[in-house]
């Protein structure tokens, strides 16, 4: 009698336990590229953003709370993204906000687009790639009397709540990341000072 040839029950199991292996290493490798990509897409993102908020600056001669907060009529004067942050009382998770958080970026971007002469098309920039409104904190010539101490000559900060939608106030690269937002993957980075600032170097 001729013996039949086939896979034997383990021998099928092992098969497929290996397939299984292969396809979540490449799942997870897939996921992971994704992120970078949008990491590395909300990097350039923000160095436009930087170039328009220099840009806007040499064409008014102000500094950037002079631009996208005259009057300070911000819920938080020299500071746009403090209504995102949650050791400010912000929504836990920014991604797709449209609260004062979000509002408050639009404005942001409208003035800076004007102070601009409208070169930038910063309208594109509403969200990062997650869906969260970019950060900006203007800190330069921030007034000792709101907080006594305070260094007038510190930088504005231009960043990303990054993946998990957290608005920190540190950034992952800072030494001190212990803010109690936790939102620690946060990225971005200082912006220089203004032109009209002699007093204060980049």
């Amino acid at each position: 009698m001729k013996k039949t040839l086939g896979f034997t029950l383990i021998e099928i199991l092992v098969v497929v336990s290996i397939i299984g292996l292969i396809a979540s290493i490449a799942l997870a490798s897939l996921g992971q590229t994704r992120e970078k990509a949008k990491i590395a897409r909300a990097r350039a993102e923000m160095r436009q953003i930087a170039e328009a908020i220099i840009h806007a600056q040499g064409e008014s001669g102000k500094n950037l709370d002079q631009i996208i907060d005259p009057n300070n009529t911000n819920l938080t004067d020299y500071c746009t993204d403090c209504p995102c942050r949650t050791n400010y009382g912000g929504p836990s998770d920014i991604r797709g906000n449209v609260g004062v958080c979000y509002t408050q970026w639009l404005e942001a971007l409208t003035r800076l687009e004007a102070a601009g002469n409208g070169t930038f098309g910063l309208v594109n920039f509403k969200r990062d790639p997650w869906g969260s409104p970019y950060l900006i904190d203007q800190n330069e010539d921030e007034p000792n009397p709101f907080q006594p101490g305070v260094d007038p000559c510190r930088h504005d900060t231009l960043r990303s709540a990054g993946p998990n939608g957290i608005a920190s106030t540190y950034f992952v690269s800072d030494q001190d990341n212990s803010d109690a937002s936790g939102g620690n993957d946060d990225f971005g980075f200082q912006l220089p000072f203004s032109r009209n600032h002699p007093t204060c170097s980049n």
